[in-house]
């Protein structure tokens, strides 16, 4: 039986725990951009594998890829350094025809004048140069180090990439200082190429590969995915070390469901504690490893920052900071370092956790639990965030008075940095997120709102429940049968980032709960009748338009609403913002009826113009308060009287509100009623809406094909490949989910 988690090594490209991350998105655009680029980064966090997975999506492409691990050429003097390189090039590029090379001259020549022009292939190359150290410790014959002269040839071949035809780009890998490689800098390809930032994974991300756990066909209890995340703050290596303890624990030992005690085990016992010293973590030994091989300015800020010291990411040199990340222990995070997650700080710390823990981990349960009182009593002070210097007021938590935080030595303070890290932790961890409400009462004209999430509170509870405090139920929420609808309409593939921020937007108010326009409707109908019906049971329409017509469905939504005499609230894209090319309609016939539409709109509309999706969610926001306190009322609404909670539905989604505003805006009297969609339902809305993603997305990538076959400019083509390429991974995504919810059992087309 095949394992489905992975521990160590490079992952197969299409390896289903593979989590793309941003790095992935900025290695293809540079590559698709002719750009050279590199990725400096320690150990075991993905570098390897990222490459190997660019290899391939370009190679879909027709690219031809060259992979070389250059470690396994260190041991060669420089004229058989260059002939195992070339044979490795040439078995990807020039299949046998191997050159015979000997320095970087033959290198250059081979390049631009064998591999580039190959026959009935498409002039684009890239070559992957992994464990890029490895060249450090090539030498010549005479014992001369020859890197300078090999990355110079490579940066020659990117500057004049002018004088030769097609493309060629070099991807550069490793874990080690460029300049230790290079030491002239106006010859180093790490100049001019583009840097990729390879973070760890965000909480979300690593839920995407703890999900998995699943595959074991066990009960996993959701705390499990947060503990897993809590202990590695997202590495990749540790969490695929967890996950695959934890399958090969439910294969052996006969585990009938996978609960957060076995995390602890696994992290405590198994990882940090082995039975049998021989059988320490390999990250970790190489982790020691490096440590002990700081240099002494670096290993002072080291001890420093063990011993739980709060040290500034500018107190540290770019090189003493280089030299510390690249040990794999230590990140920058809210502009001071950190021991980069609880098994370091455990396997490395000095000090037992209870001791050693950073203050602004205190500081971030503190604030948690002043966000949850605060939520629980809307009298409390709670906490609240200053924007430009990135501080924090944390009033609530206790933390520092306003006296304190007026004061100018606040500024530069450690308190003020722990806090700082501290919120930050809170929404990299999802326990918060920032709001662009306005506050009642600013303690400056540029604060922030932070609203405690569902997984804020949860946590919240459970720290109380710990320090004995009142673990406070949240309040019943009862749902009403005559619910409020809203019904959110635009084209699918343009405008997700918006539609996404309305969804947030909605979530926000009244601390309801939206489902989103995923959850659009499916059934034997079409989705064209399908949305209609839903506008018919709404009662209120928004209207979202930019650059693409679509399919025609969005502006039949808007004919519908107009027929039963909803509220209609109409935004628009404004013209001013840079738009992608394949998020604009090019069909005239398309353009002519988007065009019409928008002038029907503008003339019989109060039109509102957004400029980010941002923009646009705090527009809805405020036309949605304005309406429901008018609509029948007249007036602004008082406030709430009752606790009830009210259903605002469609097939875009579920909104809670608050019963009083039914009351006094519809004349509807709350009572319970079971609102809430059956999940299978949910299900067959969420296909029907991913069918037409699918449809769109492959007729857009069909105009950018035919675009890449008819052009004769190459900048042309790769602006068109590199448009595909977006479009084929995000089609790759709507495919999996199209599956995975199992949408064609029910008969549904691709």
């Amino acid at each position: 039986m095949n394992s489905i988690f992975q521990a160590g090594g490079a992952l197969p490209a299409d390896h289903p725990t593979y989590v793309e991350r941003q790095a992935d998105h900025d290695a293809l655009r540079a590559a698709l951009d002719g750009e050279y680029l590199h990725v400096i980064a320690p150990r075991q966090v993905g570098k390897t594998s990222l490459l190997k997975r660019l290899a391939v999506r370009l190679g879909e492409m027709g690219w031809r890829c060259a992979y070389v691990d250059l470690s396994t050429l260190m041991d060669f003097p420089k004229p058989d350094w260059y002939a195992e390189l070339g044979k490795a090039l040439a078995h990807s590029l020039t299949p046998d025809q191997a050159p015979a090379l000997s320095n970087q001259v033959d290198l250059r020549r081979y390049l631009l004048d064998q591999a580039l022009p190959w026959p009935n292939s498409q002039p684009c190359i890239a070559l992957f140069l992994d464990e890029v150290e490895g060249t450090g410790k090539a030498q010549d014959t005479d014992g001369t180090p020859f890197s300078d002269t090999f990355f110079m040839t490579l940066r020659n071949l990117y500057i004049q990439w002018d004088n030769y035809g097609g493309t060629l780009v070099v991807a550069l890998a490793g874990a080690v200082d460029p300049s230790d490689l290079v030491k002239d800098p106006d010859i180093s390809p790490f100049n001019v190429g583009r840097e990729i930032g390879l973070d760890d994974f965000t909480s979300a991300e690593t839920r995407v590969l703890t999900d998995h756990l699943a595959d074991l066909n066990l009960p996993v209890d959701e705390a499990v995915h947060q503990a897993i995340y809590n202990w590695t703050n997202g590495h990749p290596y540790l969490v695929q070390r967890i996950c695959a303890e934890l399958e090969k624990n439910a294969r052996n030992s006969g585990l009938t469901a996978i609960v957060p005690d076995h995390v602890d085990h696994v992290v405590k016992q198994v990882i940090l504690n082995p039975v049998n010293p021989l059988q320490q973590d390999k990250n970790l030994r190489h982790v020691t490893k490096m440590l002990s091989r700081l240099s002494a300015p670096a290993a002072e800020l080291w001890s420093r920052l063990r011993a739980g010291e709060s040290i500034s990411r500018r107190e540290a040199a770019d090189n003493l900071y280089l030299e510390l990340y690249l040990t794999g222990a230590v990140k920058a995070r809210a502009g001071r370092l950190v021991i980069r997650n609880r098994i370091y700080a455990q396997a490395f710390g000095e000090q037992l956790e209870s001791e050693s823990r950073s203050l602004y981990e205190e500081y971030a349960e503190r604030i948690l639990i002043a966000f949850y009182e605060a939520h629980q009593d809307p009298q409390y002070p709670g906490v609240r965030a200053h924007g430009l210097p990135g501080t924090v007021l944390a009033t609530g938590a206790g933390i520092v008075s306003a006296d304190e935080w007026q004061a100018k030595d606040y500024w530069t303070s450690r308190k003020r940095w722990d806090i700082v890290a501290a919120l930050r932790e809170l929404v990299d961890r999802g326990y918060i997120k920032r709001t662009e409400d306005d506050l009642e009462e600013h303690v400056h004209p540029d604060d922030w709102n932070f609203r405690l999430t569902p997984q804020g509170k949860s946590y919240a509870r459970e720290l109380l429940g710990e320090r004995g405090g009142v673990d406070v139920a949240p309040p019943e929420q009862v749902s009403l049968p005559g619910s409020i609808r809203i019904f959110v309409s635009s084209t699918w593939v343009d405008l997700q980032p918006e539609r996404e921020a309305v969804k947030k937007a909605l979530h926000r108010m009244q601390d309801t709960a939206f489902a989103g326009m995923e959850y659009f409707g499916s059934r034997p109908e079409t989705p064209r009748e399908v949305s209609l019906a839903e506008v018919d049971r709404s009662d209120v329409y928004i209207g979202i338009f930019a650059h693409r017509y679509g399919s025609g469905i969005t502006e039949a939504e808007y004919r519908r609403a107009q027929e039963r005499g909803l509220p209609c609230l109409i935004y628009l894209k404004d013209d001013s913002v840079p738009v992608p090319p394949a998020h604009i309609e090019r069909e005239p016939a398309q353009v002519a009826k988007l065009e019409a539409l928008k002038r029907e709109l503008k003339a019989h509309h109060t039109v509102s113009f957004f400029k980010s999706p941002d923009h646009l969610a705090t527009q809805v926001v405020a036309d949605l308060h304005n309406l429901l306190a008018t609509e029948k009322s007249g007036e602004p609404l008082a406030e709430p009287s009752s606790k009830y909670q009210i259903s605002i539905a469609s097939a875009q989604g579920v909104v809670i509100g608050d019963g009083a505003q039914v009351t006094q805006v519809f004349g509807q009297k709350p009572r319970p009623s079971a609102q809430t969609p059956p999940a299978l339902a949910r299900r067959d809305q969420r296909c029907a809406d991913l069918a037409e993603s699918i449809r769109e997305t492959l007729e857009l990538i069909k105009q950018y094909e035919d675009q890449r076959r008819l052009a004769d400019s190459p900048k042309v083509k790769r602006r068109a490949e590199r448009e595909i390429a977006d479009l084929r991974s995000q089609l790759a995504k709507y495919e999996a989910e199209y599956r995975d919810l199992g949408c064609q059992q029910n008969g549904e087309d691709d």
